[in-house]
C-alpha cells in the first residue's frame, strides 16, 4: 500500500488598505487626505508650519525612496493580526496548513526591508523576510515569507483573496506545491519529502484522499486509488519484495482484497480471485519451475479441482470431495 497523505485545509487572504491611504488613518479635518502612504510629506498641524519650499535656483531635498508599487515590506515592531480563515495582515503569521501534515506556509516574523544600494547610491533590490503584493482594490494576491525556523513559502490568491496555490520549502528538506479549487479547498499536492519519497496526491471536493502516485526508497512505486469512504480500492505497483514484484490489485467497498494479477518474486505469474471473506477461490497462472495450472477452491479453502500440465507432458484434471479426499480425474 502506497503512503497516504492527510487532507489539507484552505484559507483566505485578507484585504489590504487601498493604495494611497494608510491603514487605520483618517482624513485630517480642514484639509485633503494625505497621499502616498507613510512616505508623503506631512500636513502641517493647526498653527504649525512645514519645511519651506525651495527657492529658485535652490535644489529641493529629495523625498524618501518608496517601495515598488504593489509590494509592501513588513514593518518592524508591528506584527499583523490574523484574519479569520486567511493569512494574517501586515506580513505576520503562517499561511494555510500544508500537505502531509508537515508542510505549510511560512509567512511570519515581520522585519524591516533593507534596500541594497550600488556604489552610485542607486537602489538595486529590497531585502525582507516577508513581502506582499496587492491588487488595485487592496486585495492581497501574493505573499512570500520566511519563518524563524527557516521554512520559506509563497502563497498566491485569486481576486477574492482565496489561496489557490502554495509553494513551500522546509528546513527538513521537504518541498511541496499545493493547488486549491475556486472554494479554496486543496485538491492537488506534489512534493518531495524528507524521508526520501516523492508523490503527487489528488483530493476530492470533500477533502477525501482519492489518488496517489508515489515512490519511496523502502516501499512500492505506483498508483493507488481510494473511494470516498477512504477504503483502498485499486493498486498498480512495483515492489517491494517479497510482497510483490509487479501487480494490479483490487479491493471491494468493505476493504477486502478480491483480485490480483501480476508477476511475483518467486518467478511465477498469474491471477487470483477471492471471496468477500478473503478466501482464495480461483487461481490461474504459471509457476516459475513448471507449466500453467488452473486451481479451484471451496469456501473452506480446500482444493476442489485442479487442471494442468504435468512434468511428463500429459494434461490432467484432478477433483476433490467435500471431505478433502481426491477423486480420480480424467487425464
Amino acid at each position: 500500500m502506497l503512503p497516504r497523505l492527510p487532507g489539507v485545509g484552505h484559507g483566505r487572504l485578507p484585504a489590504r488598505a487601498r493604495p494611497g491611504r494608510r491603514r487605520g488613518a483618517a482624513r485630517r479635518s480642514g484639509g485633503p487626505a494625505r497621499r502616498g502612504g507613510p512616505h508623503a510629506p506631512p500636513v502641517p498641524p493647526p498653527g504649525g508650519t512645514c519645511a519651506p519650499r525651495a527657492q529658485p535656483g535652490q535644489r529641493r531635498r529629495p523625498l524618501r525612496r518608496r517601495s515598488p508599487r504593489g509590494v509592501r515590506p513588513a514593518r518592524p515592531g508591528r506584527p499583523g493580526r490574523a484574519a479569520p480563515g486567511g493569512l494574517p495582515r501586515g506580513g505576520g503569521g503562517r499561511g494555510a496548513a500544508g500537505a502531509r501534515g508537515a508542510v505549510d506556509g511560512a509567512l511570519r516574523g515581520p522585519a524591516a526591508a533593507r534596500v541594497a544600494l550600488s556604489p552610485r547610491g542607486e537602489a538595486r533590490g529590497m531585502r525582507s523576510d516577508s513581502f506582499e503584493v496587492a491588487a488595485p482594490d487592496g486585495t492581497i494576491r501574493a505573499r512570500l515569507g520566511l519563518a524563524p525556523d527557516g521554512a520559506l513559502a509563497l502563497d498566491l490568491a485569486d481576486p477574492e483573496g482565496r489561496i489557490r496555490a502554495t509553494l513551500t520549502v522546509e528546513p527538513s528538506g521537504a518541498a511541496a506545491l499545493k493547488l486549491a479549487d475556486a472554494r479554496g479547498t486543496y485538491r492537488l499536492t506534489a512534493g518531495s519529502w524528507a524521508d526520501g519519497s516523492a508523490s503527487v496526491d489528488l483530493f476530492d471536493a470533500g477533502r477525501n484522499h482519492r489518488v496517489s502516485l508515489a515512490e519511496a526508497p523502502d516501499g512500492p512505486a505506483g498508483l493507488t486509488v481510494w473511494d470516498q469512504a477512504g477504503h483502498l480500492r485499486a493498486l498498480l505497483a512495483h515492489g517491494p519484495a517479497p510482497e510483490r514484484e509487479a501487480s494490479v490489485e483490487f479491493w471491494d467497498r468493505d476493504g477486502s482484497y478480491r483480485a490480483g494479477f501480476g508477476a511475483w518474486p518467486d518467478g511465477g505469474t498469474g491471477a487470483e480471485l477471492l471471496d468477500g471473506a478473503g478466501t482464495l477461490r480461483t487461481r490461474v497462472g504459471q509457476r516459475a519451475e513448471g507449466p500453467a495450472t488452473l486451481e479451484l477452491y471451496g469456501a473452506d479453502g480446500r482444493f476442489k479441482a485442479a487442471m494442468g500440465e504435468y512434468p511428463d507432458g500429459a494434461g490432467r484434471l484432478n477433483l476433490w470431495n467435500a471431505d478433502g479426499s481426491s477423486v480420480e480425474g480424467a487425464g
